[in-house]
C-alpha cells in the first residue's frame, strides 16, 4: 500500500483524483488541445456534492462565459445589497440565522423554494452538451443552503434526472465553495 492518500488518474479528458485524507475529488477536464484549463476544476465531496472555487468563477465571470449559469440563492434583501456579476437570485433561504441544530428554520418551504427556482431553471437553455456548462449554486457560506436547493430541485424534478455528480440536461449543479462570502474575501 501507498502511503500517498492521492490517486490520480489521466485519460484524455483530463485529471481525476481522489484525496482520501479530505474526501474530495479532484476533476480538472482538458480543453481541446490537451492544455488542462482551471476553470474546468471541480471538487465532489464523499456526500456527492460538487463543489467550484471562487478563483474558478472569476475567471468565467471575466471571460463572459455563457457556458456557466450563476444562481444566488440568497434573500433578495441581501441580494440587492450586493451580489456577483450576473447572476439571477432564487432565494431559497429564509432571513433566520444559521443554526446547524435547527436547520430547517433557515429554509423557505419546498413549494416557495421550488417555485423561487422553477422561475430562473425556465430561462436556463439546454445545451447541446450539458457536460460543458456549470449552474453555479451561491449561498451565504457554501454549504447547507445550495445542499437543500439541490435537495429541492431533486425531489422536485425541476431540472430533469440528476445523474451522477449531480449532471442535468442544463448542465452540471455545483456549489460555490465558501459562498458569498469567501467569494468577496481577497
Amino acid at each position: 500500500t501507498s502511503s500517498n492518500p492521492d490517486i490520480a488518474s489521466v485519460n484524455s479528458k483530463g485529471l481525476v483524483k481522489f484525496n482520501s485524507k479530505t474526501g474530495t475529488v479532484t476533476i480538472a477536464a482538458r480543453e481541446k488541445g490537451g492544455t488542462k484549463s482551471a476553470k474546468r476544476v471541480i471538487n465532489v465531496d464523499t456526500n456527492g456534492y460538487s463543489y467550484i472555487s471562487k478563483e474558478a468563477v472569476k475567471k468565467d465571470l471575466l471571460d463572459e462565459d455563457e457556458n456557466c449559469t450563476i444562481i444566488d440563492l440568497r434573500q433578495r434583501e441581501l441580494y440587492k445589497k450586493g451580489h456577483i456579476t450576473n447572476t439571477v437570485n432564487a432565494p431559497t433561504l429564509t432571513n433566520a440565522a444559521w443554526d446547524p441544530y435547527n436547520a430547517e428554520k433557515c429554509f423557505l418551504s419546498d413549494q416557495q423554494a421550488a417555485k423561487n427556482l422553477s422561475s430562473v431553471i425556465k430561462n436556463i437553455s439546454v445545451p447541446e452538451d450539458p457536460s460543458q456548462k456549470k449552474i453555479v449554486f451561491v449561498c451565504p457560506g457554501g454549504g447547507g443552503g445550495a445542499q437543500n436547493a439541490i435537495r429541492v430541485v431533486r425531489q422536485k424534478n425541476l431540472m430533469g434526472k440528476i445523474e451522477k455528480n449531480n449532471m442535468t440536461k442544463y448542465g452540471q449543479i455545483v456549489i460555490l465553495e465558501g459562498g458569498y462570502i469567501n467569494f468577496c474575501k481577497k
